[in-house]
């Protein structure tokens, strides 16, 4: 199963957190390059709080090797989900501003939820035309292309 949302949050099904099996849902932080969690309780939509934060504390930025360069805002934006099996999900995090896609795979960490990162991909950012020109989706100066 694969979800994709942008600026939107994205639900993965039946991971284990604590010795049961719940929904998260899942949403990239742009202010901080990293996701967050949340465990969706449907029982909780009556009494107004169907979804409990669960991020793990202390994540690994995304994109950025530090609060300096975060601030800098070429964060964690577009984002996908990825369950290639039961009870385990990867995200497909892209970066503002950039032509970069991070993946990280989605895990219980204790009582909460965080991620590890499993790679990262710098795609082109233009592109050879077969009369010999280059292609280039952004023309704007200062302003790279995004994915």
């Amino acid at each position: 199963m694969i979800a994709t949302a942008k600026e939107g949050g994205l639900r993965v099904y039946g991971l284990e957190l604590g010795g049961r099996t719940v929904d998260v849902a899942v949403v990239s932080d742009r202010f901080n390059d990293q996701l967050r969690f949340w465990v969706i309780d449907p029982a909780g939509a009556d009494s107004g709080t169907p979804l409990t934060e669960v991020t793990a504390p202390e994540q690994a930025f995304l994109f950025n090797p530090d609060r300096e360069a975060v601030d800098e805002e070429h964060t964690a934006y577009g984002l996908a989900v990825y369950q290639p099996r039961p009870g385990t999900a990867y995200a497909v995090v892209t970066q503002e501003g950039r032509t970069a896609i991070a993946t990280a795979a989605i895990e219980a960490q204790g009582t909460a939820f965080g991620y590890t990162a499993v790679g990262r991909i710098d795609m082109p950012g233009e592109f050879p035309l077969p009369d010999g020109t280059t292609w280039v989706p952004c023309e704007e100066p200062g302003v790279l292309p995004q994915l």
